[in-house]
């Protein structure tokens, strides 16, 4: 028979499984289990203030993308054979499942979403304009690495958000 744990009660299974904290915040704060997910949405909105990559252009020396607009037509780059864009819609999948029983889940699609885009990482050049133009990236920007780190935040607030739960005999 184990100790019982503190603050813990009875056949408590609900999703927001803060047994380390008094009842009463617990029951005023159910979202405190959502901290990490929301940070993670904060540095991806925040990422898309930023720039993502800066092509070599012999027009336009250093001419930088638009991590906003790179996310409205990014999906375009697919058909280049660019999955990098791929980690959007996975990233989405992974918050969503943050808020399930099925939080693991949020795990396993948050590292798929950060190997997605670090792929990206080995894209030499690409497609500048319509008329089929290409340009050599040269720069890798701020608003690249904010994207990355919005990825591996979630991973690594799923991983303790699983070792906090499993030490409370919550799933």
């Amino acid at each position: 028979m184990s100790a019982p744990q503190p603050y813990a009660t009875e056949g408590d299974n609900s999703d927001f499984n803060t047994a380390s904290l008094p009842p009463q915040v617990r029951r005023k704060f159910p979202w405190l289990r959502l901290g990490g997910t929301l940070i993670s949405m904060s540095l991806f909105g925040l990422s898309l203030t930023g720039y993502g990559y800066a092509t070599e252009d012999p027009t336009i020396p250093r001419n930088w993308a638009s991590c906003f607009l790179l996310l409205l037509i990014g999906w375009l780059g697919l058909f280049e054979g660019i999955t990098a864009w791929l980690a959007n819609p996975t990233m989405g999948a992974a918050w969503l499942f943050a808020i399930t029983p099925f939080r693991w889940m949020s795990f396993g699609l948050s590292v798929l979403a950060m190997f997605f885009a670090l792929s990206f990482v080995f894209q030499r050049d690409i497609l500048v304009n319509e008329a089929g133009h290409r340009a050599q990236i040269v720069a890798l920007g701020f608003g690249y690495w904010i994207w990355i780190s919005s990825m591996a935040f979630q991973a690594i607030w799923c991983l303790f958000d699983y070792s906090v739960s499993t030490r409370r005999g919550s799933p």
